[in-house]
């Protein structure tokens, strides 16, 4: 990643941080993908509200970056999948200062590490964390969230540059596909995954997900 000296970049610094944020954006989203197909044919109650979503406000056209504001439950199925499935499951801190947390002190320079998938499943701050649904995340209930208990895409000065440019891609991408297919997968529960992460969340095997042309 790039580093700042005398807050000027370098060329090398710029390069190297945009092949990054290039390979980064492209493992996690193929994951994530993968993962919200499943979903949708997991769960077709979820994807049939998708799909009549995109044909009351969109219909046969194209999705166009302007439309994508208006699809307010493929967003709340987004996020609702990066909440139990987020494709990034750890983020990583340097401190740069003493952190008191009031029975202990986490010294300057020390490296803290926070699982965002543990976060995201806790009973302290979701009501039946297991449950994948996302109605948590409608407007009129997103207010009921705990700040900073999800942080799909890391939160403040370092959050993730490409949040907004990938809630696009992600949402033309869902959008596009129900409309086109109906998307059906055998499995049943999640808790059928069997997870493993290395710069992203992923399962150890392959995905049940089918689909097939509407007509």
């Amino acid at each position: 990643m790039m580093s700042l000296k005398g807050g000027i970049l370098s060329d090398e610094d710029i390069f190297d941080d945009l092949m990054f944020l290039s390979s980064a954006a492209t493992d996690t989203s193929g994951h994530l993908l993968m993962f919200m197909f499943t979903l949708l044919g997991m769960y077709p109650e979820v994807q049939q509200k998708i799909y009549d979503e995109v044909i009351q406000l969109v219909g046969e056209n194209n999705i166009l970056p302007d439309d994508v504001s208006m699809l307010i439950y493929t967003e709340a199925f987004i996020s609702e999948s990066l909440r139990l499935l987020p494709v990034v499951p750890v983020l990583s801190r340097s401190l740069d200062k003493d952190i008191n947390l009031g029975h202990k002190i986490i010294p300057k320079g020390a490296n803290v590490v926070l699982s965002l998938f543990h976060l995201h499943r806790s009973e302290k701050y979701w009501e039946d964390p297991q449950k994948f649904d996302p109605d948590r995340f409608l407007p009129e209930n997103v207010s009921k969230i705990t700040p900073y208990s999800y942080l799909p895409f890391s939160s403040g000065p370092r959050d993730c540059l490409g949040k907004a440019q990938a809630m696009v891609m992600l949402k033309i991408s869902v959008g596009s596909i129900v409309r086109s297919f109906q998307i059906s997968s055998k499995h049943k529960s999640i808790d059928e995954f069997e997870l493993m992460s290395s710069l992203s969340l992923k399962t150890k095997h392959p995905l049940d997900c089918h689909f097939t042309p509407r007509d």
